[in-house]
């Protein structure tokens, strides 16, 4: 039972942040999660990837961005920061990759 309040600790929301939903603490939490445990094309359809960001370099750099910013594990203190991190860095490198 100690291991289930762990997971729900890390993700809960406290009542007061309804824009996360019930589920997370913040937006960094929400968008690890998402990072972390997510693939295909959930992942993309909650991460807002789509066609413009493979197309367009500079597109593609202020999503990373806006993203990173929240979660850098500088100022994260998230269990998944670090890996959240490498995944975003994994996504935009495949979209630069074929970018103009």
């Amino acid at each position: 039972m100690a291991a289930i309040t762990n997971i729900r600790e890390l993700f809960i929301n406290n009542q007061s942040n309804q824009e996360n939903g019930p589920y997370f603490r913040s937006e960094a939490a929400k968008l690890i999660y998402y990072l972390v445990e997510l693939s295909g094309e959930t992942q993309q359809q909650k991460l807002g990837i789509d066609k413009s960001l493979y197309r367009r370099k500079e597109k593609a750099k202020e999503w990373r961005n806006k993203i990173s910013m929240l979660i850098v594990s500088d100022k994260c203190s998230h269990l998944f920061a670090t890996q959240a991190n490498k995944q975003l860095n994994y996504l935009y490198a495949r979209m630069i990759k074929y970018a103009k």
